[in-house]
């Protein structure tokens, strides 16, 4: 806490009692501030509105980054509070039937946590097995709690893993397993769409670099 710091008294390790800023006085301040910071975009050529017919990139760092102000432990439950400009465009646009949480475990490893029912895509080893976000695997660090001195930190499990792998024409090919150590993508199996939409495992595993590189349309995605 800096020296002098005018609401250190406030801090919650030392107040007797705790403000709540979640009032609709505070929020009414917030929105107006929002209102007067809102930067205005000429129309050139009518681009506005864009047609709901055509496609649109979302990029840039803050494209889906959701931010807490001031190392908050966590946001008002409020219906428009901390939505990045992504999730609000997605989740108008699709169903939570299609969208999934992205976990980034490294070393190419990837976990899938649909916003269906919050469960995981599953990786299964079996050749020609479905797949399917049934996997009941549970973050504890989504859950620890930083709010006091005695927290203590538990290992978590970790959830399914998934790999992405990029294509030339812009699309991905997804391999269940695949990070076997010195074994590699080539011990893993693609995940395959039949007709019907379905997403099942490949009939075999990868086994060289020539099977690898020979990705045909039934495992892009």
């Amino acid at each position: 806490m800096p020296l002098k710091y005018p609401f250190a008294n406030q801090a919650k390790d030392v107040a007797s009692t705790l403000t709540d800023y979640n009032t609709p006085a505070h929020q009414e301040v917030a929105m107006q501030e929002a209102r007067e910071t809102v930067v205005l975009l000429k129309n050139v050529d009518g681009t506005l509105p864009l047609s709901k017919t055509k496609k649109a990139a979302i990029a840039g760092l803050y494209a889906d980054t959701r931010i807490v102000a001031q190392n908050g432990l966590n946001t008002p439950n409020i219906a428009v509070a901390s939505k990045s400009p992504l999730y609000s465009i997605l989740k108008n646009a699709l169903t939570d039937a299609q969208l999934f949480e992205v976990a980034d475990w490294g070393q190419n490893a990837t976990g899938l946590q649909s916003k269906a029912n919050g469960l995981w895509v599953t990786s299964p080893t079996a050749n020609s097995s479905s797949v399917a976000n049934t996997n009941t695997s549970v973050l504890y660090l989504t859950d620890s709690d930083w709010s006091n001195l005695t927290s203590k930190a538990r290992s978590s499990t970790i959830s399914p893993k998934l790999r992405f792998e990029s294509n030339n024409d812009n699309t991905v090919s997804i391999v269940a397993n695949g990070l076997a150590f010195q074994t590699g993508i080539f011990n893993g199996r693609f995940l395959t769409t039949g007709s019907d939409g379905t997403i099942a495992i490949a009939p075999a595993v990868i086994g060289n670099a020539a099977t690898f590189n020979d990705r045909n349309d039934a495992v892009f995605h």
